[in-house]
């Protein structure tokens, strides 16, 4: 019996320990909480388009509403996009929203179109309730660099017809933006690209192109043309990687964000990212070594 209290008295230790475990230290995130950004912009369009009738958005996401605008105006928020936001305190971010707006007279008719940015205060309480904290500041938009920003490799130049890069990256343009064509025939093994559904435009062709030679690697940088269903034209410009394998050039790479010389601060971003709906690794950001400005080639590079 004495042995049995002292393994029960031992056993009820080890389960008041296991009933209340030590919670594991949870990082702090590097940006806003979920939800903090969206709220952002509602609470944003809300002071923007704000009537003071009792029905008003602000009041119910302010904690003190502000004054609605007055005058013989009145505001129409087009789009809304967060550009910063900075930490104020573990529960409080000051978020900045960019906005476009119209600005309408009394028989709606819009008089004028402009871009502001707007500072607004965002408390998130205990279960994750928010609220905007006073009235919102206009600010000034994010800085420029202030050092000049210049693309690695030479300028596209107008490619030669028959050159096979150009063949080879219109063909796969087409394929990926108006459904012309499959464009896994156009990608090297292993790389997966999706092409846009439904298919945005009827023709795409290649205006300039320039390739470059990094780190044994080629990559071409494309400005096109983009024709719509309606007859509309759209600049379009890629990075591809690209490689040639039994007598064709095939896609190994595709970014939006060309890679940039290495003349620029530190503090530059220097990796471009591949869009997100492709599974495959961006085009080096690396220094041109060689370069020309088409390719005429039937080894890489040259």
């Amino acid at each position: 019996m004495v042995v049995l209290g002292c393994l029960g008295f031992f056993l009820a230790l080890l389960g008041a320990g296991a009933a209340a475990p030590v919670a594991p230290p949870v990082a702090s995130p590097a940006g806003p909480p979920a939800g903090v950004v969206g709220f952002a912009e509602e609470a944003t369009i809300a002071w923007l388009e704000a009537t003071g009738d009792p029905t008003d958005r602000a009041s119910v996401l302010f904690v003190d509403a502000p004054e609605p605008p007055s005058g013989a105006t009145t505001a129409t928020v087009r789009r809304t996009t967060v550009v910063g936001a900075r930490r104020i305190d573990s529960d409080y971010w000051a978020v900045t929203v960019a906005a476009v707006v119209d600005e309408r007279d009394r028989d709606q008719t819009t008089v004028g179109t402009s871009t502001l940015y707007a500072e607004v205060g965002v408390v998130v309480g205990p279960a994750g309730e928010m609220a905007a904290v006073g009235t919102p500041a206009v600010v000034p938009g994010p800085p420029h660099p202030t050092a000049a920003v210049r693309l690695a490799g030479p300028t596209p130049g107008i490619p030669g017809t028959d050159d096979p890069v150009m063949v080879a990256a219109e063909g796969f343009l087409n394929a990926l933006l108006t459904g012309s064509g499959d464009v896994s025939r156009y990608l090297a093994p292993g790389v997966e690209v999706t092409a846009v559904d439904p298919p945005l435009f009827t023709e795409v062709s290649i205006d300039r192109l320039a390739v470059s030679e990094i780190d044994g690697a080629t990559r071409a940088r494309i400005l096109a043309v983009a024709t719509t269903a309606a007859g509309g034209r759209r600049a379009v410009g890629y990075e591809l990687g690209i490689r040639e394998r039994a007598g064709r050039w095939e896609i190994t790479a595709i970014s939006g964000a060309p890679a940039l010389d290495d003349q620029r601060p530190a503090s530059t971003p220097a990796t471009a990212s591949a869009p997100a709906s492709t599974s495959i690794p961006s085009p080096s950001a690396s220094p041109v070594e060689s370069s020309t400005t088409t390719s005429f080639a039937t080894e890489p590079g040259a």
